[in-house]
């Protein structure tokens, strides 16, 4: 896998040059190696713990020899959950995992995997994010939504995860944060006021927002678009970050949800904004239309 790594990092070069400049609040951190992003980069599948993990979903609906079809569409990228809040377990379903892992190295595949720290037990929270790499994934993913405590407290924790999870792991591998969309806060502030968008972008080599546009069709159709929703938040990462769209990997859903058109209007609005990849959330639900829309992020 090291060598797609290196091959992924080199077509970034150009890229991450590009992008070292730091924008007018200047809270990027220093620039990451290519070898750190290349596992965001292209169209990405995601598989929470209830598609996948035998112990929680009983009958998953994905496994490891689905991976292949993943390579025919040209995924890129597997983002898999790894953990679950509950328990003392740092892994779930290791030996499964691994087998997940594997099949996606033989297909060239990188694997991202994710968590959701609950910010109850750091330590718990920091040890479960680094025990992913024993099963071999490319890079991590932070969820950064739970709404455990108050907005202030929250932040603390969830910034004392990010840190203590670099310390720990370094700069070569990279850390991704998974974010509630910039438009969504801005629309529903009371989910986390002042969201410290600064510290995060700081962290996370890599931001990966939940664009979820049909989440507004009943409520605010205008939002219900894959093209208008997904630039909108491009532009206010710029505002509220610095970042280009160079380090910003865009997840677009509900995938089950999806209207005609939904995803290849994301796909535009990535390319207009030379966004490094996107994806829908999730794996299972994506149909085929769906796919055949998103061929222009393949690889």
């Amino acid at each position: 896998m090291s060598q797609i790594i290196a091959r992924r990092s080199a077509l970034g070069v150009i890229a991450g040059v590009a992008g070292a400049a730091l924008g007018s609040c200047g809270c990027q951190a220093p620039p990451p190696s290519g070898s750190a992003l290349a596992p965001f980069r292209g169209l990405g599948a995601w598989a929470s713990m209830y598609q996948w993990s035998p112990s929680v979903a009983g009958h998953p609906v994905v496994n490891p020899s689905g991976v292949a079809s993943l390579a025919r569409r040209g995924v890129s990228t597997l983002y898999i959950q790894t953990s679950k809040q509950s328990g003392t377990a740092l892994l779930l379903d290791p030996t499964v995992l691994k087998k997940f892992v594997s099949e996606c190295h033989r297909h060239a595949i990188a694997v991202v995997g994710w968590y959701l720290p609950a910010l109850n037990n750091l330590d718990l929270d920091v040890s479960r994010l680094v025990a992913m790499r024993d099963v071999g994934v490319d890079a991590i993913g932070v969820d950064i939504e739970t709404t455990n405590y108050a907005p202030a407290e929250r932040s603390r924790r969830q910034l004392q995860v990010l840190e203590r999870l670099r310390q720990r792991v370094g700069r070569g591998t990279g850390i991704g944060g998974v974010v509630y969309p910039p438009l969504q806060l801005k629309q529903f502030p009371s989910i986390w006021p002042n969201f410290p968008w600064a510290r995060v972008s700081a962290l996370c080599d890599v931001l990966l927002p939940m664009s979820y546009w049909t989440f507004r069709r009943s409520r605010a159709p205008y939002w219900d678009n894959g093209f208008r929703y997904t630039e909108e938040n491009f532009k206010m990462f710029s505002q509220l970050t610095g970042r280009n769209g160079n380090t910003i990997h865009s997840i677009g859903g509900m995938s089950s949800d999806l209207l005609a058109g939904q995803a290849a209007d994301m796909a535009r609005a990535v390319a207009k904004y030379r966004g490094m990849g996107a994806s829908l959330y999730e794996w299972s639900g994506t149909s085929s239309r769906a796919w055949s829309e998103l061929a222009p992020l393949a690889r």
